[in-house]
């Protein structure tokens, strides 16, 4: 998830085929993780947010007024968060990044720091905070 599109980048071949200048890729072997980075994403990625690593035992994002947030970890079944005074009572949720979409409910988070369980080993987001995804309803 925090590779992005550098994902797809890194599956492109040295070699162009005979009628082409361009590198050609080759089948990205974890499709779902790309759909699940550009799911979760929408609506989550806001163009003012901040790295804050010093939130979080692992990597995070978070909005200037610190009301919107995203956690990020690899390689584990928990991350510790610690929220601003700014985002008292906020909803959480959790997607396992390497599995297809679906979000676990981590319900609302106070202003405070947590050690957040998570079910099983693996690549895990968290968002933290009532974002807007493209239709406009908020999550």
């Amino acid at each position: 998830m925090a590779g992005g599109a550098a994902n797809i980048l890194e599956r492109l071949d040295e070699k162009p085929d005979e009628q082409s200048c361009a590198p050609e890729s080759r089948p990205y072997e974890s499709p779902q993780w790309i759909l699940c980075y550009a799911k979760f994403f929408r609506g989550r990625f806001l163009i003012d947010m901040v790295r804050d690593n010093a939130l979080t035992d692992g990597a995070c994002l978070r909005t200037p007024d610190g009301l919107q947030l995203v956690f990020y970890k690899e390689d584990s079944d928990g991350i510790r968060l610690k929220l601003p005074r700014s985002a008292s009572l906020q909803a959480a949720v959790a997607v396992d990044a390497k599995k297809p979409y679906k979000e676990i409910d981590l319900g609302v988070l106070d202003a405070e720091s947590h050690r957040i369980k998570l079910p099983y080993g693996s690549d895990w987001a968290i968002a933290v905070g009532r974002f807007t995804d493209i239709r406009g309803d908020g999550r």
